[in-house]
């Protein structure tokens, strides 16, 4: 089967049993504060997929990454995909989830990258820009400082992306540069 569609499926059958259960929020809560620990989720993949554990112990790894109790829904779900030997795609399940979930509730993620710290008036100029030419109802912003950038920013919302760093556009004008000092006259 298509991991893509598999993920996809279960993701949606998690959604719409949050959404019974009235437990959407804290489900999506929870998987996204274990996707954000990036290195917790590469080791909880290798020891998902280890046959020396039992699923008790895989499910209070996952616990531990969340820092606190799992809710009953999530819980269940975990209990579920672990009981079909579809622990492998756990990972994939959960970033399925967050897409449904932001989609379903009309939540619009935006990351900006710039070279320096910005203002909270520029933040909120950016939010409220991106609501009034978008139909969502919330944007959650995340911003970085990358310094290696020089100057300038970087926009992604949805699957769009918008680089207008000094970094790239130095790295545009050497390559036609380049290009243009290759030619055979």
């Amino acid at each position: 089967m298509y991991t893509g569609l598999l993920a996809r499926r279960y993701a949606t059958a998690l959604a719409d049993y949050a959404q019974q259960q009235d437990e959407c929020s804290e489900v999506f809560a929870q998987v996204e504060k274990l996707l954000e620990n990036r290195k917790g989720l590469i080791l909880l993949k290798s020891a998902l997929e280890s046959p020396m554990l039992q699923n008790n112990d895989k499910l209070n790894l996952i616990s531990q990454l969340i820092e606190g109790e799992i809710c009953c829904t999530l819980k269940s779900f975990v209990q579920l995909v672990l009981n079909h030997n579809r622990e492998a795609y756990l990972h994939l399940i959960f970033y399925s989830f967050v897409e449904i979930y932001r989609q379903r509730n009309g939540i619009l993620s935006v990351e900006l990258t710039t070279a320096a710290p910005i203002g909270e008036s520029v933040v909120e100029r950016i939010v409220d820009m991106t609501k009034a030419q978008t139909s969502c109802r919330e944007v959650q912003l995340k911003h970085r400082v990358k310094e290696e950038a020089i100057g300038g920013y970087s926009l992604r919302v949805g699957d769009k992306f918008i680089d207008q760093t000094i970094a790239t556009q130095l790295g545009r004008i050497k390559k036609q540069m380049v290009s243009k000092n290759n030619r055979i006259v």
